[in-house]
């Protein structure tokens, strides 16, 4: 039996196994070759799609982080300078959520 905690670190593995159901770590991390993607931690989290900054899914990707980061702060929430850094994170950890 594994005891999962969401502290720190862990709360992106407790995160991620939450929002996908509960699988098995490996699904998770690898996918298990149906409905769920495995994390994209292959992914360039700067320039995930070219090295080239100006890519159209470059600038879609960084326009979804931008749009995340003012939501949140247009609602009022606390927004902290780590917050595009989570945007990030969110993004690889939790494939399903498309930018």
């Amino acid at each position: 039996m594994m005891l999962t905690i969401g502290i720190i670190g862990g709360s992106w593995l407790l995160g991620s196994l939450l929002m996908n159901d509960w699988p098995s770590i490996t699904g998770l991390v690898y996918g298990n070759g149906g409905n769920l993607s495995s994390w994209m931690s292959d992914l360039d989290l700067i320039v995930p799609s070219s090295p080239l900054v100006s890519d159209s899914h470059n600038q879609e990707y960084w326009g979804s982080i931008l749009a995340s980061v003012e939501s949140k702060a247009n609602n009022g929430l606390y927004v902290s300078s780590r917050e595009h850094r989570t945007s990030i994170i969110k993004l690889t950890y939790l494939p399903f959520q498309s930018y």
